[in-house]
């Protein structure tokens, strides 16, 4: 089985410290340039995702001093659990689909890892793909 905190440390290594650039829909609450509050990213988790994680708008300060903690807590129930990523035999295959999950989005990440294999498509882990990425591990 694919271990989480494999994926995790390479997919880390691209994901940078806290950015506030306005520009940037990820920074913003609303999730789009001047929509919602301008809080800014860390780590890779976007104020969107803080603020549905928190439960309630988050301060700026807030997403600056994001804990590793709280941003693998983040990433295990929003990506790697999407993905199955427990149940991904090789670790090869389980670190691309979660580092697409973490850059794209989970349902994006599955889509386009169906697509590769032929698979019909849509944006769930379901049995019967996660049976086929097992027969290549």
């Amino acid at each position: 089985m694919a271990n989480f905190n494999i994926a995790d440390k390479l997919t880390r290594k691209s994901e940078g410290g806290y950015s506030g650039h306005r520009e940037d829909n990820g920074n913003w609450t609303g999730g789009k340039i001047d929509k919602g509050i301008l809080i800014g990213t860390k780590y890779g988790i976007s104020a969107p995702v803080l603020m549905a994680y928190l439960g309630r708008v988050p301060t700026i300060a807030e997403m600056k001093n994001l804990s590793e903690d709280t941003v693998s807590k983040i990433y295990i129930k929003n990506y790697w659990n999407v993905i199955r990523g427990d149940e991904i035999l090789s670790q090869d295959i389980a670190n691309q689909i979660y580092d697409m999950a973490v850059t794209s989005g989970p349902g994006t990440a599955i889509k386009l890892a169906k697509r590769v294999r032929n698979h019909p498509e849509s944006t769930k882990m379901d049995d019967a793909f996660l049976n086929l990425l097992n027969q290549v591990a």
